[in-house]
């Protein structure tokens, strides 16, 4: 086992990254009739595609950090990443993504969750593992959510920015919150595809959707759970998202501007948005764009941001960038400390 005996405030915590166990990838390929694994022989790449739409998901390579552990750590280890947070890469548990039923995806939560804690025994000091759950069967969210947390021992839960199409601030989902709430874990927030019939027709050239629709599918569900209520009616709630929050700190002064001016008096939420955006965590998966993370930080303070690459679909020459553009921060070696490691530590109750 690999044992490290470092201060976890003192660590350097990767807080997103993403995996696929052996477990899912079967699930994947048996079990999700309309998902199809296609592998380039030459390259030994790996795409996902939808099969109704002809739309790659996402890709791996098999045998390697996308599925395993030992050139993961080797990497982890070059970089002095103390340890990482694991999150299933898409796609993730949602039927709409999976074309299965809602209960098919009770299933593949327990899959996923089991086969995470399974690949890491031996490594737990390394690795902290967020639960997939059947968003789509309440009853059963919320036991998973539990399970996972209170017999699995994993430290928070991942979230798509819609769950079968709905935002998140629907009212059915407001459970999952006052869960997350009541165990004290971080929700993570991961952008996802809309559906294709809800796309203009050029959005997916060049692979727009993914280049910018990703960051703003992020910026969309951060503006609905803060204008939709959900962090005003659940203030302790632990929300981290992605890709340093898509558009949410360069335009965090228009959307306050536009609240005042035209929603205040409609909307039942306590505070302006700004205050509400400044509890969220913003991690640093900007591929090393120094400006960003000085405004993210700016805009919501050092204390908000947590060091996070999006490994394996960032190469290790782009978490080193990232890695130097937090080096590169216009903030204390304090604060740097924190936002390598210190906030997360405090985000996971480590």
């Amino acid at each position: 086992m690999s044992v490290h005996h470092k201060d976890d405030r003192n660590m350097r915590i990767d807080a997103f990254t993403h995996i696929y166990t052996t477990e899912y990838l079967r699930a994947l390929r048996n079990d999700c009739p309309g998902i199809e694994l296609k592998t380039d022989a030459l390259t030994g790449k790996t795409t996902i595609v939808d099969r109704a739409s002809g739309e790659v998901t996402n890709f791996l390579f098999a045998n390697s950090a996308f599925d395993g552990l030992e050139e993961r750590l080797a990497v982890m280890d070059r970089l002095k990443i103390d340890r990482q947070v694991l999150t299933a890469a898409q796609p993730t548990i949602d039927p709409t993504q999976l074309h299965v039923s809602n209960n098919k995806t009770i299933e593949l939560a327990k899959i996923i969750n089991d086969s995470m804690v399974k690949l890491v025994q031996g490594f737990e000091d390394r690795f902290i593992l967020v639960a997939e759950i059947p968003t789509l069967e309440m009853a059963e969210a919320l036991m998973e959510t539990e399970r996972a947390v209170q017999e699995l021992g994993m430290k928070g839960i991942q979230l798509n920015t819609t769950i079968g199409g709905k935002p998140l601030d629907s009212p059915e989902f407001r459970p999952i919150f006052a869960k997350a709430t009541k165990l004290n874990i971080p929700i993570l927030i991961h952008p996802c595809n809309v559906a294709k019939y809800e796309r203009r027709n050029y959005e997916t050239q060049y692979g727009l959707h993914r280049i910018l629709g990703w960051p703003f599918e992020t910026s969309l569900a951060m503006a609905r759970l803060v204008f939709g209520g959900i962090l005003s009616e659940y203030p302790s709630l632990k929300i981290v998202t992605h890709h340093t929050g898509g558009m949410i700190p360069f335009f965090a002064n228009r959307i306050e501007s536009f609240y005042a001016r035209e929603l205040a008096k409609i909307l039942s939420i306590a505070k302006g948005p700004k205050e509400y955006f400044g509890k969220i965590f913003y991690d640093t998966a900007t591929e090393g764009n120094v400006p960003a993370l000085n405004c993210a930080s700016d805009m919501f303070g050092s204390e908000r941001l947590v060091f996070g690459t999006d490994y394996p679909f960032r190469n290790v020459s782009e978490v080193h960038s990232i890695i130097e553009a937090v080096s590169k921060m216009d903030v204390t070696e304090e604060e740097r400390e924190a936002i390598f490691g210190g906030n997360a530590s405090d985000l996971f109750r480590l």
